[in-house]
């Protein structure tokens, strides 16, 4: 026992002082890494500083944001740098229990031999105390050596932050002046020329036979793609039974009860299966275009492309499927006929449009030798963008497009009246983007549509998610007013058959109940769900333009006037910059908004939670707008540099409408 517990403490120790070196060398490999990069950033900062946001640098900082590593494969690192720091801790203590359980032991060795026939225990005390002395030497070591391992791992871990915090500053950093830097020279006529040796390298005959050859050659030793095939011919098999399955899910809408949301769940599953099978095909492609032993540039930039296209391609046939004949739009949300044939068309024309030529320029940036700045390259970019710009159109046309039937339905909306605002604007800014492109901003324009293009997803997510909570809400609201019907029925019957009432009497009788207020049920259920999506669409937008958001740190660089302000005890002159104007507008566009939809938010709220009067409501719901106004109106002059000596008399001057508000509120409370 002992002796056998000795040799597995000495594996314990080896297997510890192995893992300590190891720490050892990695705390050294990332202070090696976070110097390296650091000292990047300082030789980048002190490039930008002397030449500027010239096109010669543009280039460089695109390379050194490429090779930049990927933060999470350092968030996954400190995830198991803390494992292993629980793990040593609890692994110490436990060495620590052992040895002092030893110490004892060792004073008294003799329970240890009490099995032991006493003639032999004199023989055998003396290696006994041997054995109890090598464990006690082993486990020393061990508690030695582990707290050496955790001031090994303790000193990673400020190594691993500080590789964290130099990749963030420094992408930041590369983030903020990448947008701004022209990375490709301004394309003009004599750029033409280079177009046909650009096409010659984009179809080069030769090259591409070498890679169908080498693709098909591979696929005779290639048994996990085989078998991936069959799986994948097995979904297309399969899609004629998903379609009967959606089909028939539709039909079990407008039961008189209401209770078939889980009939629209079962169609939204079904349609999030129909397009997987011709996803994977493309997937699939991608994936075995990489398992070649030498892969070519051909095969990589087609492999690429094919990486790119199944996420756009899934999502535009899931919006394809949820627009199917019979589909969820038409049989569960009760989309019109031409509203759903205009959808269909945008689809269509963004598969056929859009996907080729992006794909196009994913393989254009990897054959031709002239990278971001070819000729095809551009033409290709202003294809896919003005498709989008067409697909912007076929979709937020007032009277043509998807939206056309909600914007009559509701012809006083706000949306509605601003039309000749947004539309164009949204119309033209793919347009934008490939004058920037043309101009040699190529980086900057390619950025900025992918941002565009998530904004519409998120935006067409949420239009489906807003039609899915109110197609509950409806159907909730179906079935209360249904049970309340029966419930009526039952006792209009129940006390028909107590009085014994003929038929005649039937009109005569009453039956007075407490009903619940369905229209003040809807209200608020709308306006809770509204807020609901508007915070998830500012979430959403948030997390899709946060790349670019640094970016704008550049216009603070930019001064538009100067104000007097204290700093350090100190009047000094302030510059008030572009980027304090953009903060304004921000803080302005905020506090319409929450004036508009917290106090309506929070009367739902207190009409939930707490019994109060329409007047006491009223009273919190004005007062809670006049705090938010004031709050922002406070904030824009803080923004534009308005000290506090001049805040405070803008303050006297809104509780004096605060005030005139408050005897309103006392007015109706009077009433």
């Amino acid at each position: 026992g002992i002796a056998a517990e000795n040799a597995r403490l000495g594996e314990e120790l080896k297997k510890t002082t192995k893992a300590l070196e190891k720490a050892s060398r990695r705390d050294n490999e990332l202070r090696d890494q976070a110097q390296r990069m650091e000292a990047e950033y300082r030789s980048t900062q002190r490039k930008v500083e002397i030449a500027g946001l010239r096109e010669a640098l543009g280039q460089v900082l695109l390379e050194h944001r490429k090779n930049l590593p990927d933060p999470r494969k350092y968030k996954k690192q400190e995830t198991r740098l803390r494992k292993h720091v629980t793990e040593t801790g609890l692994r110490q203590i436990h060495y620590k229990e052992q040895l002092r359980r030893l110490k004892a032991l060792e004073a008294d060795p003799s329970s240890l031999l009490k099995d032991v026939p006493e003639a032999q225990q004199d023989a055998l005390k003396e290696p006994l105390k041997q054995l109890l002395q090598r464990k006690r030497e082993l486990l020393g070591k061990l508690v030695s050596t582990d707290e050496a391992y955790l001031r090994a791992l303790s000193e990673q871990e400020v190594m691993l932050r500080r590789v964290q915090d130099t990749l963030a500053t420094y992408d930041d950093f590369l983030a903020e002046h990448l947008l701004w830097v022209r990375n490709t020279p301004v394309i003009g006529l004599d750029d033409l020329k280079k177009i046909p040796a650009e096409l010659r390298a984009l179809l080069n005959m030769q090259a591409w036979n070498e890679f169908g050859s080498n693709f098909f050659r591979q696929l005779s030793h290639a048994y996990l793609f085989h078998l991936l095939v069959a799986i994948m011919l097995l979904a297309f098999w399969l899609r004629g039974r998903v379609r009967a399955a959606l089909i028939s899910a539709s039909e079990e809408v407008g039961k008189p009860a209401g209770g078939n949301f889980s009939a629209t769940l079962k169609a939204l599953f079904y349609s999030v299966l129909l397009p997987i099978a011709p996803t994977m095909l493309i997937g699939l492609l991608a994936w075995q275009l990489k398992q070649q032993a030498e892969v070519s540039a051909y095969a990589d930039a087609l492999a690429g492309a094919l990486s790119w296209a199944w996420k756009p391609v899934y999502s535009l046939l899931l919006l394809r499927a949820l627009a199917c004949h019979r589909g969820v739009l038409e049989a569960h949300f009760h989309w019109r006929a031409t509203t759903i044939q205009r959808l269909r068309k945008a689809i269509n024309f963004l598969l056929l449009a859009f996907i080729p030529a992006s794909m196009l320029t994913i393989v254009l940036v990897n054959v031709t030798s002239s990278g971001l700045a070819g000729v095809s390259l551009k033409f290709s970019f202003m294809a896919a963008a003005l498709s989008q710009s067409v697909f912007i159109y076929l979709v937020f046309h007032a009277e043509k497009g998807v939206i056309a039937s909600y914007l009559q339905q509701h012809s006083h909306n706000f949306l509605r009246r601003s039309r000749w605002l947004w539309f164009p604007l949204l119309v033209i800014i793919p347009v934008l983007l490939i004058v920037l492109s043309l101009m040699g901003y190529v980086y900057t324009s390619a950025t900025l549509l992918n941002q565009v293009i998530n904004t519409l997803w998120l935006a067409a997510g949420l239009v489906v998610l807003q039609q899915l909570a109110e197609h509950w809400l409806l159907l909730s609201r179906r079935r209360i007013a249904y049970q309340a019907a029966l419930e009526r029925y039952k006792a209009m019957a129940e006390k028909k058959a107590t009085d014994h009432q003929p038929p005649e009497a039937e009109k005569d009788t009453e039956f007075t109940e407490p009903k619940i207020d369905l229209v003040t049920l809807s209200k608020a259920s709308r306006k809770l769900l509204n807020a609901a999506i508007l915070i998830t669409a500012v979430i959403g937008l948030w997390l899709i333009w946060s790349e670019s958001l640094p970016a704008l740190g550049v216009l603070d660089t930019i001064p538009l006037w100067q104000h007097t302000a204290m700093v350090n005890g100190v009047e000094t002159q302030v510059p008030v910059t572009l980027g304090n104007l953009l903060l304004v507008v921000a803080i302005v566009v905020a506090t319409l908004v929450a004036s508009r939809n917290l106090p309506s938010l929070l009367e739902i709220v207190l009409l939930q939670y707490f019994h109060l009067s329409s007047g006491s409501r009223y009273a919190i719901r004005t007062l809670t707008g006049y705090v938010i106004a004031a709050t922002g109106m406070v904030m824009v002059f803080k923004a534009v540099g308005g000290s506090w000596s001049q805040i405070q008399w803008l303050v006297a001057a809104l509780g004096v409408g605060i005030g005139f508000g408050l005897q309103e509120i006392v007015a109706n409370f009077i009433s």
